[in-house]
């Protein structure tokens, strides 16, 4: 477990003081090039949980005086260990070795460091979050007919979309062409922010408001981010509701109707 002074119980220092110079493995971590992000444990001694909207990390290079990045903690994990996501503005950086100090508040709480080598090498603590995506088939002609309206869509969300939330929040012209859709079967749609895969059901709308399913066809539900992306893909179900015959050496869509 990463050594941090407890979270909610520290000690206001100066905002870029030098960091140790040496740090227990506890307290580092190796991210490979397909990483997007890592977890640490909070450590905490007192009753109750940190605000996660009170945490954050800044990042500079090692040997260097002034932090260059900023990241709020994202969530916690199943294992209530506190989710810190990455951007490219960091994963472009060269590889070398980069200093994170913990700020719950604007109080300094504690280092870890980052390294980010030239290979894919084992994982430590804190654990990396591994991007986790999924495969589906692309079908090319004209597709299937009791999905044509749907087969092209692809939304940006608007907002962060929460865990437990059934309607996402999309913009409204996304909204409209969802509510303005008429399905005989609900069809499947894919959240994905590069980093989370998510699989949801969409079949009906409330008062303009398209309601969703949230983590089917075994996914999980997660917090996504502004600009992640929702879109139609031949998931397994998908294909199923389409097939008239099932698949074949070449997997084929049938043209099944709507009756």
């Amino acid at each position: 477990m990463a050594e941090l002074i407890p979270l909610p119980c520290c000690q206001a220092l100066e905002p870029c003081p030098p960091s140790p110079k040496r740090r227990k493995c506890d307290n580092k971590v190796k991210l490979s090039p397909t990483d997007c992000g890592f977890t640490v444990p909070e450590g905490c001694v007192c009753d109750d949980q940190t605000d996660i909207g009170s945490i954050t990390i800044r990042i500079r290079r090692r040997g260097t005086e002034q932090f260059t990045l900023e990241y709020p903690a994202w969530d916690r994990n199943e294992d209530q260990d506190i989710v810190f996501l990455l951007d490219d503005l960091f994963l472009n950086e060269p590889e070398g070795r980069y200093d994170v100090a913990v700020f719950v508040d604007e109080e300094l709480c504690g280092w870890l460091e980052i390294e980010k080598p030239k290979c894919k090498i084992a994982l430590g603590k804190p654990k990396p979050i591994v991007r986790e995506t999924l495969c589906f088939p692309v079908y090319e002609g004209n597709g299937c007919s009791l999905f044509e309206d749907v087969q092209a869509f692809k939304a940006t969300l608007c907002g962060v979309l929460e865990k437990g939330v059934r309607s996402i929040p999309l913009c409204e012209e996304d909204k409209d062409t969802l509510c303005g859709l008429s399905l005989c079967s609900p069809v499947e749609l894919v959240l994905s922010d590069g980093c989370n895969t998510e699989i949801v059901s969409f079949g009906k709308c409330e008062e303009g408001e398209p309601i969703f399913e949230r983590g089917v066809a075994g996914t999980k539900q997660a917090r996504f981010p502004v600009v992640s992306t929702l879109r139609f893909e031949w998931t397994e179900k998908n294909v199923g509701y389409a097939m008239v015959d099932g698949f074949n050496d070449e997997p084929n869509v049938g043209l099944l109707q709507c009756e």
